[in-house]
């Protein structure tokens, strides 16, 4: 049996995401649902996302909100680059 890689997410608080998501959104005047499916989620988890009713996602739906929007939140996923939680 290959060994196959093994992906670790750590929870990281980040104060403010959601509402940098919608201004960002809210902004360019642009709808959730070309947005989501851009970012490859259902309209109802980038609402819950806007919302708050989501309060975690990973750091790939992060990137691809991102990508979505053409912006870059300046958010640091976990430990910076190279370095690794204790």
């Amino acid at each position: 049996m290959e060994d196959q890689a093994l992906y670790i997410t750590y929870r990281v608080p980040v104060k403010g995401l959601r509402q940098k998501i919608k201004e960002a959104r809210l902004a360019q005047k642009k709808r959730v649902a070309p947005l989501a499916a851009e970012a490859g989620i259902n309209k109802a988890s980038w609402y819950g996302i806007e919302s708050g009713a989501i309060t975690s996602i990973t750091s790939t739906t992060l990137k691809s909100v991102e990508r979505a929007l053409g912006v870059n939140l300046e958010v640091e996923a976990c430990c910076g680059k190279g370095k690794t939680p204790h």
